[in-house]
């Protein structure tokens, strides 16, 4: 094997244990979907790197399930994203209303 070629294999390496790292550092969020009493759990989360970034994914989990139900005839403004934390509190809530911009 080419030297550059190896070298080539060893950043790529190199990359993806830093990648890894960065992520064993990252927080991981648990969207789960609260209708009343129901909820949709979300069991496998997802790291990222701050609650900020997990309020925008909500959002936008949100905007798409409300536009699937659109499409379906259906009101689900009433549900909410709850958000919880790898030790398992919720650390912040999402009404799907909320996520609606309203004119006027």
């Amino acid at each position: 094997m080419g030297k550059s070629r190896q070298t080539s294999l060893e950043c790529k390496q190199s990359f993806c244990d830093s990648v890894d790292r960065i992520k064993a550092r990252m927080p991981r969020y648990f969207f789960d979907v609260v209708s009343g009493s129901n909820i949709v759990a979300d069991e496998e989360g997802t790291d990222l790197p701050s609650l900020d970034t997990a309020r925008s994914e909500a959002v936008s989990d949100a905007r798409y399930l409300m536009s699937e139900a659109i499409l379906r005839g259906e009101d689900v403004s009433h549900k909410v994203v709850q958000i919880r934390d790898d030790r398992g509190d919720v650390v912040l809530r999402v009404p799907f209303a909320d996520t609606i911009r309203r004119q006027g």
